[in-house]
């Protein structure tokens, strides 16, 4: 029994259909993506060699993709030359004085190339134009006037290798602050070096400097020691010379203390005890005094009892006050540091009244 199945030619023109329009939506997406219906301008740079280098490689400008790779061939003089499509999107940015920053990962073996931007105000560049690339000096000039650097942390890592391998190995004239560190280093080192064997000569010396300060005082100690020693033993003998000194400036003051009141040294020197000549003085003068007195009083009423001997006993009046001064003067002398307070004086009759008195009949 057969079976016929009805729009069998609907069925297959689907199915042969559908797989078309999906490959050329498929197609579709991918030329969107690609840019591919979109306008581009053409511009050229220069690169050392062609190592990664493919026809999509992406034209990056801060991380953008503002265009690829389309095509590049080695020239005559041995020059990889470059051609790049960019983006009409991104035509405005391409101005004079930019650089192609080059970029290569030796592992993956990738090249990048990054678009650095001149200043805004430069003029744009025509359709066609040549940028410089930093594989070249004129390249690497524009971009340290740029103070830029690329994005690609890989790709500044191995030129910052790059770098260094012809810093270590390049010319002298062409070394960098580390090749000269490493200089400097070296020469600090070898000044270093030579001041530790100046230092440990030094060590050396004072150490026999210090056992020749150890040594006994005899014929081999040498001169420091030797004088050393004559200076304590001079010291030693200074102090003792202070002492001697010191004894004799404490006799010469008490000397000079002495000597300061003479009349008690006298007296010291006659009687040191005062017992022997001084106290019997004393006595003596003292009884001397009140026998003045005595006789005074006894002149006084004779005085007064005759008058007519008044004249006489004036006279004898004025001898004994004058005795009783002597007296007085000599006791209170400071030879003898005593003295008898003897008493005023005072006549029954002054002279002045000598006059007044009776005449005799």
């Amino acid at each position: 029994m057969s079976y016929k199945t009805k729009r069998s030619k609907q069925i297959v023109l689907v199915f042969v259909a559908l797989p078309l329009v999906l490959v050329l939506v498929v197609f579709a997406l991918i030329a969107i993506r690609q840019r591919l219906f979109e306008q581009k301008f053409l511009f050229y740079t220069n690169l050392q060699n062609a190592v990664g280098l493919s026809d999509q490689t992406p034209v990056l400008y801060k991380g953008f993709e503002i265009g690829r790779v389309s095509g590049f061939h080695l020239t005559e003089t041995g020059i990889i030359k470059v051609e790049m499509k960019i983006l009409k999107r991104y035509r405005t940015i391409m101005v004079a004085n930019s650089v192609i920053s080059r970029t290569t990962n030796p592992i993956m073996n990738k090249t990048t190339l990054e678009y650095l931007r001149g200043p805004k105000e430069e003029k744009p560049l025509a359709d066609g134009a040549f940028i410089p690339s930093t594989d070249f000096a004129t390249g690497r000039g524009i971009m340290q006037a740029l103070g830029q650097a690329g994005s690609d942390p890989i790709g500044g890592i191995l030129d910052n290798v790059g770098t260094l391998a012809s810093e270590l190995t390049g010319s002298p004239q062409d070394k960098g602050s580390l090749v000269q560190t490493m200089e400097n280093i070296a020469k600090a080192s070898e000044h270093a070096e030579a001041l530790m064997e100046s230092t440990t000569i030094t060590l050396h010396e004072i150490s026999k400097l210090m056992e020749n300060l150890n040594e006994d005082n005899s014929a081999n100690s040498g001169v420091l020691v030797r004088t050393i020693h004559s200076l304590a033993a001079l010291t030693e003998n200074l102090n003792q010379q202070m002492g001697t000194v010191s004894a004799l400036l404490s006799s010469s003051q008490t000397l000079m203390q002495n000597y300061a009141h003479p009349d008690s040294l006298i007296v010291r020197m006659l009687d040191p005890s005062g017992e022997t000549i001084m106290a019997p003085l004393k006595s003596i003068l003292e009884a001397l005094a009140a026998n003045l007195e005595a006789s005074h009083n006894l002149l006084q009423g004779f005085n007064a009892a005759s008058p007519q001997i008044a004249s006489l006993l004036g006279g004898l009046d004025d001898s004994l006050a004058d005795a009783q001064r002597s007296l007085r003067l000599l006791s209170n002398h400071p030879l003898f540091n005593m003295g008898a307070q003897g008493t005023e004086y005072e006549p029954a009759m002054p002279l002045d009244r000598m006059g007044e008195l009776p005449h005799a009949q």
